[in-house]
């Protein structure tokens, strides 16, 4: 697959890295703080500011008991 930085990368059934809803989301690359990453978020969690997206992923997620 050729990827292109035209548009985003349409997944079907990946899960949102940021809240974890099985949504179509796309592969999304941050800038900040000399930070490159690429997330797979969706429509919603894309609104949210770089900082935020990559303390959710990169933060371990504790469950609740």
């Amino acid at each position: 697959m050729r990827k292109t930085k035209s548009k985003p990368l349409v997944f079907d059934t990946v899960r949102c890295m940021v809240c974890g809803h099985e949504t179509a989301v796309y592969l999304q690359v941050i800038k900040s703080e000399n930070l490159r990453l690429n997330a797979c978020v969706c429509e919603s969690c894309a609104g949210l500011s770089a900082d935020i997206i990559i303390k959710e992923i990169l933060q371990p997620k504790q469950k609740e008991v």
